[in-house]
């Protein structure tokens, strides 16, 4: 990870603090605006854990569909662009947009440890998607969650890498704790090795998932779950006024 930190991006991740503190404000008002869920399968791959989880939308597609009825692509496009214009703390990717995809970016904080047993912050890519009377909305490659045990103040650089002030410890959040196992470990003094079991649910105790699948934090998967929904539900909420 990179420790040069982009200064003006400091300002914009305290900003995204607040912006998303007031999307779960808005979230308590709109319960019912739940798009995205955490599910949990076994994993396809030879080795590796042997579950996997992922964030799906609700309905089962690759992507949330908002609709405008009568409203064409070309008006919901620069109604995007509005949305951005007053929400600084996303950021637009150019690089990664054309005229049927928008992108943009977010690094904000999802939790602290006393809600999620560890510190999670996210960072964010949006892609949306305008088409004639409506927009399609999908979590873009690169999104990813991280987690520390201690309370680490993560910035976000000028290339999107993930820092943090002081280099306190942090990793990428695993959804599944790993299995538990053991390594071999050299010892001098007995000239030998001996094993030394790895417990990994207290490693990883603000994880969603045992090795095995099982739901054992359901209070962090409503809150990460809860932590996308603002996404949707902010931009639905905002073009919907527009579409008055």
């Amino acid at each position: 990870m990179k420790t040069i930190i982009d200064h003006i991006d400091m300002n914009r991740m305290k900003t995204g603090w607040v912006f998303v503190w007031l999307l779960f404000i808005s979230l308590q008002v709109h319960a019912q605006s739940k798009y995205v869920q955490i599910i949990v399968a076994p994993s396809t791959y030879t080795y590796g854990p042997r579950f996997v989880a992922s964030l799906v939308p609700l309905t089962g597609q690759k992507t949330v569909v908002l609709n405008f009825p009568g409203k064409s692509k070309q008006e919901l496009t620069r109604n995007i662009f509005a949305y951005l214009q007053q929400r600084p703390q996303l950021i637009l990717k150019p690089k990664y947009s054309n005229e049927d995809l928008i992108t943009y970016r977010d690094f904000s904080i999802v939790c602290d440890s006393s809600k999620c047993m560890a510190y999670l912050a996210a960072l964010t890519y949006v892609y949306a998607m305008p088409e004639d009377g409506k927009i399609q909305l999908r979590f873009g490659k690169g999104s990813t969650l991280f987690s520390s045990l201690y309370k680490v103040d993560l910035r976000i650089t000028r290339q999107d890498d993930v820092a943090s002030i002081g280099n306190a410890p942090f990793n990428e959040y695993k959804f599944v704790q790993p299995e538990d196992g053991g390594e071999l470990r050299s010892n001098k003094i007995l000239s030998g090795y001996h094993t030394a079991v790895i417990h990994y649910g207290i490693a990883y105790p603000e994880s969603i998932y045992d090795p095995k699948g099982k739901l054992i934090n359901p209070g962090v998967k409503q809150i990460i779950e809860q932590y996308y929904d603002t996404y949707i539900t902010d931009l639905n909420d905002f073009l919907g006024k527009l579409a008055k």
